[in-house]
């Protein structure tokens, strides 16, 4: 039953893959308006997916810009949510999280050039003494170790998935660092494969999946007619799983350290991976940030009427771009 529905997703993929060939997709296009906020994570130069799925080549990246800037009215942020909308039109926002140093190299040149209002979302990992977000440095880890490794007595084994895994837990080892939610047990992680002394982090062919912005950077962007930035937490912790005065200790320290950075009010907030609790959306709010993010999805029915906290919708490489086509307007 399973193999029958994956093949019949798979046709149905090819077949929009197919209409766009015969550039029919103007009739999808037409068909219906749309206002959406898009979210993007890292822009590399070969589109490479041994790592993580999260990272568009830099020439789809800017098709789809091209794409979006022909069919669509691209509006800041702040714009999309006080809904200045064109009526005539799709109406997108367009959002980055992480802060990697790759999207000042390849994704804001192109921005600029096409004059594309947009956001990025960044942690406060330059205040310390790591230089690389969790997920990054886990994805990069597993690809280059084979070796079984131990966080608090529980053995960590790598799939056949290049994942790793814990059968005491039945857990990923992704799964149980964002169900632990805080710094501390990242902290075990990053030591655990550093005692493999993989060394991964001092090779150039891998500095486009991992490296971060640096404080001077982050300030050149926010210079920008165009281009902004704004919070994505402080460790890039999963909020929602964490003891709420943590949660609130990070949003102000993260708002503290951009605000001083770049002399002006910081109001927006990018949940890290979409984590959040009701109750953190109210403090939020108290703290300062006046538009809040999710990700790929809501965590509460409540959220919907919200108007606090907004939806996005990701772009992947794992999926054609033609098909993320269909699913964003439909």
């Amino acid at each position: 039953m399973q193999i029958t529905s994956r093949i019949k997703n798979k046709l149905k993929r090819t077949f929009i893959d197919l209409i766009f060939l015969l550039h029919a997709e103007k009739l999808i296009i037409k068909r219906k308006k749309i206002n959406v906020i898009i979210m993007y994570h890292g822009i590399d130069l070969n589109e490479n997916k041994k790592f993580n799925s999260r990272f568009i080549g830099v020439k789809n990246f800017k098709k789809q810009i091209l794409f979006f800037k022909k069919h669509t009215n691209i509006i800041s942020l702040q714009d999309f949510l006080n809904k200045k909308f064109n009526p005539n039109k799709s109406n997108i926002a367009i959002t980055f999280d992480d802060g990697f140093l790759n999207n000042y190299k390849y994704a804001f040149p192109i921005l600029e050039k096409y004059e594309i209002p947009s956001t990025i979302y960044v942690t406060s990992l330059n205040q310390t003494k790591y230089d690389i977000i969790w997920p990054d440095f886990v994805d990069l880890a597993s690809y280059h170790s084979s070796s079984s490794i131990k966080i608090d007595n529980v053995e960590f084994v790598k799939n056949s998935f290049g994942k790793y895994y814990s059968n005491e837990l039945s857990l990923t080892l992704n799964e149980k660092i964002k169900k632990e939610g805080d710094f501390r047990y990242k902290e075990k992680v990053f030591v655990a494969f550093n005692d493999l002394n993989l060394n991964f982090k001092s090779n150039e062919k891998y500095f486009d999946n991992w490296q971060l912005m640096n404080d001077d950077q982050i300030k050149e962007i926010d210079k920008s007619k165009f281009v902004k930035i704004e919070s994505h937490a402080y460790w890039h912790n999963n909020l929602g799983n964490i003891p709420i005065k943590e949660a609130i200790i990070e949003l102000k320290k993260s708002k503290e350290y951009l605000e001083n950075l770049l002399h002006r009010e910081i109001n927006e907030l990018a949940y890290p991976d979409g984590s959040y609790t009701r109750e953190l959306i109210t403090e939020a709010e108290n703290i300062g940030y006046k538009y809040q993010l999710a990700a790929d999805g809501y965590n509460y029915n409540e959220d919907i009427l919200d108007k606090r906290i907004h939806d996005r919708t990701g772009l992947y490489p794992s999926v054609s771009w033609c098909n993320q086509l269909i699913e964003l307007y439909k």
